[in-house]
């Protein structure tokens, strides 16, 4: 065989091999995750789990973290549009919204593991009209986080009752100022039902009857409103941040400007992380006649229906919720 024959398999080979390491586009997808709190901890996590499963699999994920006061306008006109995200992150308040638009597509549990796999009350969300259309990802509870230097300022503690919240947020405002009691946000709020929900449960009320049909508009319903409504009419919450989503009421309190805000268990780390020096405290939700409960919100993870990769967009989805990554998330 010639020097040239040789040199001529040489190339060739090493052109193969060189194509088979370079991922096709095809081996390409989209990613929408929302920015957490603590997000510059997330966005780190995110591209290592980025690094490992493109090793483990081949396949690159192009991801992107969206606020949560941007993502549903996002996600309206990213589920419509025909190259859209392959995987998306919902809400769990907001999946039976997008999948009645058909923008989801049908999934199945049993391609994640069964549903033994989940907390049951994470999973009814994910099925709209009798199809699985999401799958849980992970669950928070709302908590009531307490700026303990105001708090003591009017030689309180931390509330046990919504009247409770009430009084101490009023008294704050009396030493501090009119909006310094508690932050809550307003309309613009992407999760306003988060907050709400409390309120909700504190006067024995519930948002679905258990036939399936809305049970939040009754009396106990209209009394929650009432109270949320007056935190902002009476001073304690201010004005301004009723038309304003939930970043921006949340954002005061971590400043150390308000007395009281609900926050998920994992806020803890974004406060300590920008506001080192606020002593602050989380405590369950106030209560009433209904008891003390606080609201299970659930971050789901769906398939868009216009998505062209559901088999390596359900691979990343498994990734996700394998233990290892599940833990260190």
């Amino acid at each position: 065989m010639s020097i040239r024959s040789i040199a001529v398999r040489l190339i060739i080979l090493l052109v193969a091999f060189m194509l088979a390491g370079c991922p096709e586009p095809g081996d390409t997808i989209t990613v929408w995750l929302m920015a957490e709190a603590g997000s510059a901890d997330q966005a780190v996590w995110i591209k290592r789990a980025v690094a490992r499963f493109r090793r483990e699999t081949g396949i690159t994920v192009n991801y992107e973290l969206i606020d949560w006061d941007d993502c549903f306008n996002r996600l309206e006109s990213g589920l419509a549009a025909d190259q859209g995200p392959d995987v998306v992150q919902l809400r769990s308040s907001w999946t039976a919204y997008f999948a009645a638009r058909g923008g989801l597509k049908e999934l199945s549990l049993n391609d994640f593991g069964g549903e033994d796999s989940f907390v049951p009350p994470l999973i009814s969300s994910t099925v709209f009209r009798g199809r699985a259309v999401a799958v849980p990802w992970f669950g928070e509870t709302s908590l009531l986080y307490c700026n303990e230097t105001l708090v003591s300022l009017v030689d309180a503690s931390a509330p046990e009752t919504v009247d409770e919240l009430y009084a101490i947020g009023k008294q704050i405002t009396e030493r501090v100022g009119p909006g310094t009691g508690l932050a809550l946000p307003g309309t613009a709020a992407p999760d306003l039902l988060f907050h709400w929900a409390p309120f909700l449960y504190a006067e024995g009320g519930a948002f679905l009857n258990g036939d399936d049909t809305a049970a939040f508009q009754g009396p106990a319903g209209v009394r929650a409103a009432g109270q949320y409504l007056s935190f902002f009419a009476d001073g304690i919450a201010s004005r301004t941040t009723l038309l304003e989503g939930t970043a921006a009421a949340q954002d005061l309190f971590i400043k150390g400007k308000r007395g009281f805000c609900f926050f998920t268990p994992q806020a803890a780390s974004r406060i300590r992380a920008e506001n080192p020096d606020l002593a602050f405290s989380a405590v369950p939700p106030p209560g009433g006649p209904g008891g003390r409960h606080g609201a299970l919100v659930a971050s789901q993870l769906a398939v868009p229906q216009k998505s062209i990769h559901p088999v390596k967009a359900a691979r990343w989805i498994n990734f996700l919720l394998r233990d290892d990554n599940l833990l260190s998330y």
